[in-house]
C-alpha cells in the first residue's frame, strides 16, 4: 500500500532434534515460498524431548518442544 519495498524475512534454518541427537537439519534457498510446509518421519527408539528451532534472516528464532514417550 506505500509502494514501499518489504524486506526480505524467511525461515533459514530448521532443526529438529530427540534429546541431543539431531533427527533433520532444513536450510532453504532462495526460492522457499512464502509459507513452506515442513514435514519429515523418523522413528524414535528412546524416550525423550523432540525439540524444533527455526531461525530467520533476521536473526529471530522460534523454539517448540513435547515429550515423546517409547513404551
Amino acid at each position: 500500500a506505500t509502494g514501499k519495498v518489504r524486506p526480505r524475512n524467511i525461515v533459514s534454518r530448521f532443526e529438529a532434534k530427540l534429546g541431543n541427537t539431531l533427527l533433520f537439519a532444513w536450510e532453504p534457498g532462495i526460492s522457499v515460498s512464502q509459507n513452506p510446509y515442513i514435514e519429515f518421519t523418523f522413528k524414535a527408539r528412546h524416550s525423550g524431548e523432540l525439540t524444533m528451532f527455526w531461525k530467520d534472516d533476521q536473526g529471530a528464532t522460534l523454539t517448540a518442544s513435547k515429550t515423546i514417550t517409547v513404551g
